[in-house]
């Protein structure tokens, strides 16, 4: 890409990148064990960044995974809320206006919901993880993240 640089020029490039494979490539797909246990889990995914939920979705997809999106905490406290369904797992996002990743799941925490909860954020500081630990998240993934690391995580938690 070349200086000044469009949304729709990166968007393009990015989706690109995780939808055609040069030759010889690997893939970084599952292997069928990995696949069947992760085939058809839900996860929900909090995460305010329009380009991040598209990265993410699509890596999810690749995985097996049904994959349900809002955009900040209070969004997702909202979802729970309003039961829109199950899932098996929340992505969440630190850093999101109106709620953060570590309020919201303070409070879903306080609403008894017990489910596995993993950070993804781009903060890689030595307590970050501790911090989000303390908030109760479940474990954590930096961004930008591959999709071999996405589903360790996400097979770590999944039962």
């Amino acid at each position: 890409l070349k200086k000044p640089i469009k949304f729709t020029l990166l968007y393009s490039a990015i989706e690109t990148m995780f939808t055609t494979q040069p030759e010889g490539f690997v893939t970084g797909e599952p292997n069928e064990e990995s696949g069947n246990k992760l085939k058809d889990r839900r996860v929900l995914l909090v995460e305010d960044n329009i380009i991040n939920q598209k990265i993410a979705e699509k890596m999810m997809v690749r995985l097996g995974l049904n994959v349900e999106i809002v955009g900040n905490g209070q969004e997702a406290l909202d979802w729970f809320a309003e039961s829109k369904g199950k899932v098996d797992l929340v992505l969440m996002d630190i850093q999101m206006p109106v709620l953060n990743g570590l309020d919201a799941t303070r409070a879903i925490r306080a609403l008894n919901i017990e489910i596995p909860i993993i950070a993804v954020t781009a903060n890689a500081l030595k307590g970050d993880r501790d911090i989000c630990i303390e908030a109760g998240m479940n474990d954590y993934v930096g961004k930008p993240f591959k999709l071999d690391d996405l589903s360790a995580v996400i097979q770590r938690w999944v039962k």
